[in-house]
C-alpha cells in the first residue's frame, strides 16, 4: 500500500457518465494538447491527494488504455460503476467512497470531483484541506459563486454513503439541520468550468489557452 501523503486528503474523480448533454465523450476531449481527464488528475496528484480514486463505466476500457499511454496509472485506483448506464453521479461517488474507505479507513477528509472539471489550481486544493477543520464541507467560492470540487469532512462519511438520489443527492445533504459548510475565497475561475455543453467546453478552451499563455510568460512570442 502507498504511504499517505502529507495533504492527508484523498480524491474521489466521477468519470463514469455517457456525456449525454455534451454529445461527445467528455473525459477524453482534447484540451491543449491532453485529454480533459489528464489535467484533473495532473492536479489531483501534484497536490499529493491519496487515495485517488477514478470511478470509471462508460468506455471503461478507453480510459484505461489512456491512463496507460499518458503514465497516468500509477497511485491512482480505478473502479467501475457497472450501473453507470442507469444511474447518476452520487452512484458513481459512493463507490468510490467505498473502495477509498477500504484503502484508508482512517481518511479525514476526501475530495468528490467531476472529471470534466479539470482546470482547478493545486493552490485552491490546498487551500481548502487547510479551511475549517471543523466544518463538514468546504466549497470553493469564486467571486460569490460555490464550485468544484467541494471537500467533505470524514464526519459525512456515513451519511453519503446512505444517500438516495430521489433524496437530492449531496446538495440535499447539505442542507441539512446541522450540517455545516465553510466557504474558502479562492482567485480560482477554474472551479467554475466544466464541459457540460459545447458552449461550456469553448469557454474551458479559451481559459486553457489564457493560462498556458500566463504561464509562458510575456516574451514567449519573442522566442
Amino acid at each position: 500500500m502507498t504511504a499517505k501523503p502529507a495533504a492527508a486528503a484523498a480524491a474521489i474523480i466521477s468519470c463514469a457518465g455517457l456525456s449525454s448533454r455534451m454529445g461527445r465523450f467528455k473525459p477524453l476531449l482534447p484540451l491543449s494538447g491532453h485529454p480533459v481527464l489528464w489535467h484533473t488528475l495532473q492536479t489531483a496528484k501534484s497536490a499529493d491527494l491519496w487515495p485517488l480514486i477514478l470511478v470509471t463505466g462508460y468506455r471503461n476500457q478507453d480510459i484505461g488504455l489512456m491512463l496507460k499511454h499518458e503514465e497516468l496509472a500509477a497511485d491512482l485506483d480505478q473502479v467501475l460503476n457497472p450501473q453507470y448506464e442507469h444511474t447518476d453521479m452520487l452512484k458513481s461517488y459512493q463507490i468510490g467512497l467505498a473502495r477509498l474507505l477500504s484503502l484508508d479507513p482512517a481518511c479525514e477528509q476526501a475530495f468528490f470531483w467531476p472529471a470534466d472539471v479539470p482546470l482547478v489550481k493545486r493552490e485552491t486544493l490546498l487551500t481548502l484541506i487547510r479551511t475549517a477543520p471543523e466544518a463538514d464541507a468546504v466549497i470553493p467560492s469564486v467571486d460569490g459563486r460555490g464550485g468544484h470540487p467541494p471537500l467533505f469532512r470524514k464526519a459525512q462519511f456515513p451519511a453519503i454513503l446512505k444517500l438516495k438520489s430521489a433524496d437530492g443527492g449531496l446538495r440535499a445533504l447539505r442542507r441539512q439541520a446541522g450540517f455545516t459548510t465553510a466557504y474558502a475565497v479562492v482567485q480560482d475561475p477554474g472551479c467554475l468550468l466544466d464541459a457540460d455543453t459545447e458552449a461550456d467546453y469553448q469557454q474551458l478552451q479559451a481559459y486553457s489557452q489564457k493560462l498556458a499563455a500566463e504561464e509562458a510568460g510575456p516574451h514567449a512570442a519573442d522566442s
